[in-house]
């Protein structure tokens, strides 16, 4: 029972010059008018319908305090702001939505929590990663609170998304793993809430280095899927144990799985999770035989046309790091440079894949025969490394610098920078597939 409706009522019967007895109408008694403005009583849908049409007003505007127009004008607010959104305006569409989210009339209208969401959408989008997983919090609380809650069980699967993307692994697992949980608790198996959670919790435990258990919540997840499922939730359980696959040594499998994950994605598919499959696709076809770089280069130069337009600025920053990996390959060099220079100049020094394309840059100046400008570049990027947790991404940069020492006639270096990935994950070898390339599809961001 809201008391505001009946004030309401009172305000307007008053400013019309009407008793109780008329707002009613022929319907409701003077009584009844009176329970209702005193709060007493809660107005029944049809006694709204009458009180409406006595007093001349909607009932929108009766029982939220919004009039008919007003809601139209709000809705046709969020509306643009989606739009802004989908169409790549990130920063205009956050805008609108905060505008909205703020809005007390919006609020009453109902519009309030697609504002939030959309809120959130806006600030990952932006990459105001921190503020985002805040958001996201707010609103999947709701989900253990009422499993109903517009948007509640989407934005579990964000939270656990952009904690894994700031790299707080604990509590991407921890969401992700009571998530999961939860689906199966609400007989959601195999929902696409449920294939993306799961899709997360197998990049979250991959990034962690326990390949055991992302084995494992791989084999799980393309059992469920492959069970009648669609291409795209069944594309996006192949991309993932594509990842454990290469992570586990078997590079022929990661390779084949990836490209089973395109051929499901190729249609129908949102074009930011394309776009990103394609570029962990490029990775492994360079990482299996180098002469493969110039068909690497045609995928990656096709995914970047994808997220120009939808993707997020650490997706494009993957994608051009990548690039300037094919233009090494190919005996290009001073390109790779140039291209790797670019990336670390868009993104915070202590980024991963900051590091990974001063990393990068470091080997392409070495075989432009610069040696002391290479070493340089590899002492900025081991201030950034040692400001790095214990996560897989962070053994991985560690491992390249190692091998940067060891092209650079440094093996002392390369020893140490070797027992510091070991003691990241307790993993070396050949470099992993890249931060950002590694990490689940999951669902749009949009």
């Amino acid at each position: 029972m809201d008391p505001a409706v009946g004030e309401r009522v009172r305000h307007l019967r008053r400013q019309r010059g009407l008793s109780q007895r008329a707002a009613g109408g022929d319907v409701l008694s003077a009584s009844y008018v009176s329970l209702i403005e005193s709060g007493k009583r809660a107005a029944t849908p049809a006694a709204l319908a009458v009180l409406a049409e006595q007093l001349d007003t909607s009932v929108d505007y009766l029982r939220d305090g919004v009039s008919g127009q007003a809601r139209e004008d709000l809705t046709l607010r969020l509306r643009y702001a989606e739009l802004a959104l989908v169409s790549g305006e990130a920063t205009d569409a956050l805008r609108q939505f905060e505008s909205l989210a703020d809005d007390p009339a919006a609020e009453r209208a109902g519009l309030a929590e697609d504002a939030r969401w959309g809120r959130a959408r806006g600030l990952e989008a932006v990459g105001r990663l921190e503020d985002a997983v805040a958001a996201y919090g707010a609103i999947a609380t709701l989900a253990v609170a009422d499993p109903r809650a517009r948007h509640a069980h989407e934005a579990v699967v964000a939270l656990a998304r952009c904690s894994l993307d700031v790299g707080d692994l604990g509590r991407a697992i921890d969401v992700a793993e009571q998530g999961v949980a939860r689906m199966v608790d609400l007989g959601l198996s195999g929902s696409r809430v449920h294939v993306e959670l799961a899709s997360t919790l197998v990049g979250a435990y991959h990034q962690r280095g326990d390949l055991v258990a992302a084995q494992i919540a791989a084999d799980t997840l393309i059992e469920q899927v492959d069970a009648g499922q669609s291409r795209e939730l069944r594309g996006l359980a192949y991309w993932n144990a594509s990842l454990v696959a290469e992570s586990s040594g078997r590079l022929g499998d990661a390779i084949d799985l990836a490209e089973s994950a395109l051929a499901l994605l190729a249609e129908g598919s949102e074009d930011r999770a394309l776009a990103r499959l394609s570029l962990n696709y490029a990775w492994l076809l360079m990482r299996g035989d180098a002469s493969n770089a110039g068909r690497a280069g045609e995928v990656l130069l096709s995914a970047r046309s994808r997220l120009l337009d939808f993707g997020s600025k650490m997706d494009l920053a993957a994608c051009d790091t990548e690039l300037a990996r094919v233009e090494l390959l190919e005996g290009r060099p001073l390109e790779a440079v140039d291209k790797a220079r670019d990336v670390v100049n868009r993104l915070n020094p202590d980024q991963p894949e900051s590091v990974r394309a001063q990393l990068l840059m470091g080997e392409a100046l070495l075989a432009l025969g610069e040696e002391a400008t290479g070493k340089g570049v590899a002492e900025s990027a081991l201030e950034s490394l040692e400001r790095l947790g214990a996560s897989r991404e962070a053994a991985e940069a560690w491992r390249d610098y190692g091998d940067l020492m060891t092209k650079l006639g440094d093996p002392t270096g390369a020893a140490n920078a070797y027992q510091r990935a070991l003691a990241r994950v307790g993993i070396l070898g050949h470099a992993q597939a890249p931060s950002e390339l590694g990490r689940p599809i999951g669902s749009s961001r949009r």
